[in-house]
């Protein structure tokens, strides 16, 4: 077939050289879009027994970490046991070293005995071994650390607790949490363990692709070259 030069142009006919090229091929899958296994969703359970006696959040309601979610009155026995023990040895303390610090002063004057002195001495790291034991007690209890200080310090049983939104790793992104479930009522007694509420962090999400047999070598090798991924969404 011959064609005119105006019959090219008419066609809008271009001539080049086949030669040998790469290219590129976009291997379209059915995907979508699901929640992050492990990291989307996050159970609020009871550290202690006891009773709900506040509810801070509805359901459906943003939350970030750190703001509280709910109030329980402590009621479970040992707790309370192990509060008034802790306390119990704090006030033995006080007095050995209220007793050590007039022994003290007594043998300046020669009115002591060494020996007494070393008795008092050891009473006390007997003492502060047994505090030690009682304040990791409570910890594994359930207890942070600053509220077992604040037992010792005030010198008052912990008598409730408030239940916060779960403070987020430094190494992770940063959560946008939503309170999708309520699991208790104000007034209901709950033990350690039992869920509270549940947490959802819809902030990043995945993609779940649904390939054939017949695309799973061309998905494999873009997945080895980390070839790019695009999404487009049917609807809004």
């Amino acid at each position: 077939v011959e064609l005119s030069d105006q019959a090219r142009r008419s066609i809008g006919l271009k001539l080049g050289t086949v030669a040998l090229s790469t290219f590129q091929r976009t291997i379209r899958v059915p995907g979508t879009v699901v929640e992050r296994p492990g990291r989307t969703r996050q159970a609020v359970i009871a550290p202690l027994t006891g009773q709900v006696t506040q509810v801070y959040c509805t359901p459906g309601e943003a939350v970030r970490p750190g703001q509280p979610l709910f109030e329980l009155r402590l009621t479970h026995e040992e707790l309370v046991q192990a509060q008034a023990d802790l306390l119990a040895t704090t006030e033995e303390i006080d007095v050995v070293k209220r007793e050590s610090a007039r022994l003290e002063e007594l043998r300046t004057d020669g009115l002591i005995a060494t020996k007494r002195i070393l008795e008092q001495e050891y009473e006390l790291q007997k003492l502060e071994g047994r505090q030690r034991a009682q304040r990791q007690g409570l910890i594994l209890h359930g207890l942070h650390e600053e509220q077992v200080d604040a037992i010792v310090s005030t010198r008052t049983l912990l008598s409730k607790i408030t239940v916060r939104v779960p403070a987020v790793d430094a190494s992770a992104e940063a959560a946008a949490f939503v309170l999708q479930d309520l699991r208790v009522e104000r007034g209901e007694y709950v033990a350690i363990g039992d869920t509270l509420g549940l947490l959802v962090d819809h902030s990043i999400l995945l993609i779940e692709g649904e390939g054939f047999e017949k695309d799973i070598p061309g998905i494999s090798a873009a997945a080895a070259a980390g070839r790019p991924v695009a999404a487009i969404l049917e609807s809004g």
